[in-house]
């Protein structure tokens, strides 16, 4: 069962802004030896993470595999999984850390993998519907954290 969700709120727009900061948590979480899920909302969100991931910096290669119902987890050549929304439970049993939620949905729980992050953009539209997730998060007694992070 998810433990704990950080919710990282950007503090001023910025074009591709939940795709830039999931760019840099997956770099520091890859980092640190993590199995990271980047939940998006749609084939085209996913192709833009897609392009930054892999010139996300110059110093840093974030290698990664997008998942759907064509591709299962490749656990000996990535540590790091793009997935739609609809194809999350893929993740199930496959030793993931984290899930980071770019999407505006609510994910179903991952009884496997105890950490979340939920990233939302500074515009009142993804602000409302963060505060959905976070209610249904402390609903369920799950611990949450709030960062303000600017990009």
């Amino acid at each position: 069962m998810t433990e704990q969700v950080d919710f990282y709120l950007l503090e001023a727009p910025v074009s591709n802004g939940k795709l830039k900061l999931a760019c840099r948590l997956t770099n520091k979480l890859a980092n640190l030896k993590k199995r990271i899920a980047l939940v998006c909302e749609s084939a085209q969100q996913i192709e833009k993470l897609d392009s930054l991931l892999w010139q996300f910096s110059d110093t840093s290669f974030i290698p990664h595999q997008i998942v759907d119902k064509y591709n299962n987890i490749d656990q000996q050549r990535y540590r790091v999984y793009l997935f739609k929304t609809e194809h999350l439970m893929q993740a199930e049993n496959e030793g993931l850390d984290v899930i980071i939620n770019i999407s505006s949905d609510i994910l179903p729980d991952t009884p496997q993998i105890s950490r979340r992050a939920e990233l939302v953009e500074c515009d009142e539209v993804d602000k409302q519907a963060a505060r959905i997730r976070y209610k249904h998060y402390r609903d369920n007694g799950i611990n949450t954290n709030m960062h303000s992070i600017t990009l």
